[in-house]
């Protein structure tokens, strides 16, 4: 039966990993690895298994019902074949109910995920016209340094802006219409789960327990998953469950998973915008308008964590939507009298290496992963390719314990030199002045930075955009002890 998945199967996991919250999440049909343009090295290449034809009887679990779970089983059911998705609170419940639904097509250039990022974002739109997703639409998006003080600057500092007009000290186009696009997650999510019910798939609702494994030699094989103490039978199994990793590492010991907590606010101000803005200062929050009315606002995200918060059931802090609310009133005139119509949070899926994991799990016959999000946070945009093509499973990093570092940046400069690892965008300390803040706040060479400002970093770009940020404000850093 594994080996009959082959590629069919796993290329409908790649359009579930990339929604930036989705990019990846769409790539259907076979895709080889010269087509995706991942060669040796690359952290995900193309599957070249056999086909397989669909046959009665055969049992596939999916365990995860977000976009990944649910773009590997729409895309299996457009080739006839039949699934059961296992989600302890149901379809979308989680982040991709409610994450921003932001893709960009060009933002992983020059990363192993580049090729990938590309082919998800063409598909998002053939998705979003195959299943007439009403919420799909292109955008522009802009990157705007504001300064807090509320005030208007001269006509020409807004030119080019359509909503931010307070406090702005500049800004730079991020990408137009052909490059960014934007669609709902849980109406993704809902339509690729709808088709998919339609061909005969179906939902269990319960807690995925444990993978039961048959005895046979050679590889490890799955026969089935305990749910709620009974138990679920199955020819192949997929782990999807995002930053909930105690059953994934069950399977793939070193591929422990954490998460990063991220609130968000819909506001409604009475008119559709048209652009997205990333800021730059007051904690570089992030808007993300809908073709609805509404405007999706995030930021502030907590340090990566393991996650202890159960699906369906995390916290949402009114502090954290208060000041979001706050931040957009300094921002934006338009923002001042907006309606708050949802307040929320969820967490983002993340590898410790920060790399989306695809495929096969090494000495396992009929077990593969699709977890993780883009490093740059085109979340979105990737998870619907893995629905389509998880390829060869990434060796996993050995498991090590990380130490969160927090530094707060009193003035400038604050003594750190840093620099790019080419391949991941991963960003270390190679310098710390002696005598510096940094030094006395305990910063090491070798530390590795994950947010500034509230922002996740990385890449030599955001890098640069230190630069533009007031103190004070915080630095964390992730270190291996």
């Amino acid at each position: 039966m594994a080996g009959r998945l082959g590629r069919k199967f796993l290329a409908a996991l790649v359009l579930g990993l990339g929604l930036r919250g989705l990019a990846y999440s769409t790539l259907a049909g076979t895709v080889s690895r010269h087509e995706l343009g991942l060669e040796r090295g690359a952290r995900a290449t193309a599957f070249a298994g056999p086909s397989m034809d669909s046959r009665e009887g055969q049992a596939i679990l999916i365990l995860g019902g977000g976009v990944i779970g649910v773009s590997i089983s729409y895309h299996l059911a457009l080739r006839g074949i039949k699934t059961v998705v296992v989600d302890r609170a149901g379809i979308a419940s989680c982040a991709s109910g409610k994450a921003g639904g932001f893709l960009a097509r060009s933002w992983n250039s020059g990363t192993p995920t580049d090729a990938l990022s590309q082919k998800s974002f063409d598909m998002h739109e053939e998705v979003a016209k195959r299943l007439s997703l009403s919420s799909y639409r292109r955008l522009k998006c802009q990157s705007v340094a504001v300064d807090g003080t509320g005030s208007k600057p001269a006509g020409a500092k807004l030119k080019n802006l359509e909503w931010t007009d307070l406090g702005v000290r500049g800004s730079r186009l991020m990408g137009d219409e052909s490059t960014i696009a934007q669609v709902h997650p849980k109406e993704l999510c809902d339509a690729m789960w709808s088709y998919s019910e339609q061909q005969g798939s179906k939902l269990v609702k319960g807690v995925v327990e444990k993978l039961c494994y048959a005895d046979r030699e050679g590889e490890r094989t799955i026969s089935g998953v305990i749910v709620d103490g009974e138990l679920l039978s199955a020819d192949a199994v997929v782990l999807c469950m995002g930053p909930w990793s105690d059953v994934l590492q069950q399977a793939v010991p070193a591929c422990g998973m954490l998460g990063v907590k991220y609130h968000s606010v819909l506001m409604r101000t009475g008119r559709v915008l048209n652009e997205a803005v990333f800021f730059a200062g007051l904690g570089d929050p992030e808007v993300y308008p809908r073709n609805n009315g509404d405007h999706y606002v995030t930021g502030f995200p907590d340090p990566p964590q393991v996650v202890a918060e159960l699906p369906g059931n995390v916290e949402v802090r009114q502090e954290v939507c208060s000041r979001l609310v706050k931040t957009m009133q300094q921002v934006s005139s338009e923002m001042a009298d907006a309606e708050v119509t949802t307040q929320q949070s969820c967490y983002l899926p993340f590898t410790r290496d920060s790399q989306p994991c695809m495929g096969k799990a090494p000495q396992h016959e009929n077990v593969y992963v699709a977890t993780g999000r883009d490093p740059k946070r085109a979340g979105a945009f990737l998870r619907i390719k893995s629905g389509t093509v998880p390829g060869r499973y990434k060796k996993p990093v050995k498991a090590k314990r990380t130490q969160v570092v927090r530094f707060t940046v009193e003035s400038k400069p604050f003594g750190i030199a840093f620099d790019t690892v080419e391949r991941d965008g991963d960003v270390y300390v190679v310098k710390v002045t002696p005598g510096s803040q940094a030094e006395c706040a305990g910063i090491r060479v070798g530390d590795k930075l994950w947010s500034a400002g509230g922002r996740v970093i990385r890449g030599a770009d955001q890098v640069m955009s230190l630069a533009q940020l007031t103190p004070p404000f915080k630095l964390t850093f992730q270190r291996d002890v």
